[in-house]
């Protein structure tokens, strides 16, 4: 009896032993919803490599003033972005969709394509998905990158009035 007791229990003992080490790892996740709830998972498209990549090209251009070296960065900039862009449902990802955004806001200054590119960012961070990854250079609250956006918008819109 005492043998079939130790081949019952420890197996069940180190399997609860296995879950209360991941639940307190963060691998292994246990609560209660309600039966309509959905649950969601973050959705994460852009890993490390991705995000270091663009973090790279980012800080690279940051300070640089020489129109040729700056045309190279746009390059590498959008190298990036294709990346990005070639992934499915790469807008769903806040992340992914940061590094859209600030392509266009900062390297390509498209005023439409730069308003397009927030709407899809900022659907993405209220959708519950997660959020984007804080290591991202230059990443910055809804409020200043829809002010940004707005900005670009205005002064894409003066100064193609000004030469008319």
């Amino acid at each position: 009896m005492k043998k079939q007791l130790l081949y019952i229990g420890l197996p069940v003992g180190l399997g609860l032993v296995v879950c209360v080490i991941a639940v307190l790892s963060g691998y292994l996740y246990i609560g209660l919803k309600q039966p309509q709830q959905v649950v969601q998972t973050p959705y994460r498209l852009c890993d490390t490599a991705l995000i270091d990549e663009y973090n790279k090209v980012r800080a690279a251009s940051q300070y640089s003033t020489d129109n040729n070296t700056l045309a190279k960065y746009q390059q590498d900039m959008q190298r990036v972005v294709d990346q990005v862009t070639a992934k499915p449902q790469y807008a769903q990802d806040p992340s992914c969709a940061y590094i859209v955004l600030a392509h266009h806001l900062y390297y390509t200054q498209k005023a439409d394509e730069a308003a397009t590119a927030y709407q899809q960012f900022e659907t993405a961070v209220n959708r519950g998905s997660g959020y984007a990854d804080y290591r991202l250079k230059g990443l910055v609250g809804l409020d200043e990158l829809k002010g940004t956006t707005e900005s670009l918008r205005y002064s894409n819109h003066n100064s193609a009035t000004v030469g008319d």
